[in-house]
């Protein structure tokens, strides 16, 4: 089955970027060492079909000032 998805466009907030990544990503395990100590965590890695952008806007006393775009931040 093929997935298809969309381009993703958000404002500025952190946590869209975050809810994205629980949905399209997956994990990659680290090979186990034979050193002492704490293994390493499992990293979120996103797919690569995802796609996102965020449209940050400024505003100087209530009016929009300007409109900037960021795209791709993984």
């Amino acid at each position: 089955m093929k997935m298809i998805l969309p381009i993703f466009v958000t404002d500025g907030r952190k946590h869209y970027k975050q809810a994205l990544l629980d949905r399209y990503s997956y994990f990659v395990e680290f090979p186990k060492t034979e050193k002492r100590g704490r293994p390493r965590k499992p990293k979120q890695v996103p797919l690569k079909k995802l796609k996102y952008a965020q449209v940050v806007k400024e505003q100087n006393g209530g009016k929009l000032s300007s409109v900037s775009k960021r795209g791709d931040f993984w």
